[in-house]
């Protein structure tokens, strides 16, 4: 499943419906907007709970120096 954390609605603009798997599984499939607003299955939740912290995480963070 490509995520959207951002909101940019680059996912919603590329793939209509979208399919949520785990483990090579389809656990939940939809329209974009609504697995991006409310998602269903607790696994599609837990995706975008997932991918919202990792985003958050790396836009707090400084940026990493180079070696030069």
């Amino acid at each position: 499943m490509a995520t959207d954390p951002g909101g940019g609605g680059k996912v919603a603009r590329i793939a209509d419906p979208t399919a949520a798997l785990r483990n090579g599984a389809v656990v939940e499939t939809g329209p974009t907007s609504d697995l991006l607003t409310a998602p269903e299955h607790p696994y599609t939740r837990a995706l975008f709970e997932a991918s919202a912290r990792v985003l958050r995480a790396t836009r707090t963070r400084p940026p990493a120096r180079g070696n030069s």
